[in-house]
């Protein structure tokens, strides 16, 4: 069963993928985003509307409306649709791990990558060391940071709470478990990069 589609929520369903295409544009067309708002409309109707109700009998009957209100069934409208775009717009953090890529332009002849990034005899791209004279909380964070498998958990959508998303430090201190509310883990590993003296 279908349902022709209302002018208000066409209008306002037009508006809003026009708005929000950007989110999704690198991967999805504005054409496929409105015909998306058409499917979530079908489905709130059909959710939600009066319908024949066949029973176990052969009886057919009219099944009560769950929703009576037009605009009771256009807010579900828009919040299915709303809901639908930000499950797209988190589908490319979600499923893709992005890796950036230097163009270097490296002498075929060095072997090493970090030979060419630093200079002979510096120590500022040993990671051993950088990790070993870091203090305690931060040597936890770094070794987690480098282990395998933890790139998918710092590249994955930040949590969201009826307060607000999560927090860079919250997830930091979420990898090594930390409590948040005792270090800044996100200003300190900035200020020991950078050869800060670090806030306690």
């Amino acid at each position: 069963m279908t349902s022709r589609i209302d002018q208000g929520a066409r209008a306002w369903l037009l508006k809003t993928a026009r708005e929000n295409f950007w989110r999704v544009s690198s991967w999805y067309d504005l054409d496929d985003l409105v015909q998306d708002g058409f499917l979530c409309y079908q489905r709130t109707i059909a959710k939600y509307e009066e319908r024949d109700y066949v029973t176990k009998t052969g009886v057919v009957t009219k099944k009560s409306r769950r929703v009576r209100s037009r605009k009771h069934i256009m807010s579900l409208f828009q919040r299915t649709y709303i809901n639908h775009i930000n499950d797209l717009s988190k589908l490319r953090t979600i499923n893709v791990v992005e890796h950036l890529a230097f163009d270097l332009v490296v002498d075929p002849a060095v072997e090493d990558i970090w030979d060419v990034m630093s200079p002979e005899g510096s120590d500022l791209m040993d990671f051993e060391k950088l990790i070993g004279e870091a203090p305690k909380i931060l040597r936890s964070l770094l070794q987690a940071i480098v282990a395998d498998g933890s790139q998918f958990l710092l590249a994955a959508p930040y949590r969201v709470r009826r307060c607000g998303r999560e927090t860079t430090n919250e997830r930091l201190c979420r990898l090594i478990g930390a409590d948040p509310a005792k270090f800044d883990l996100a200003t300190m590993l900035k200020q020991y990069l950078r050869h800060e003296p670090i806030a306690a």
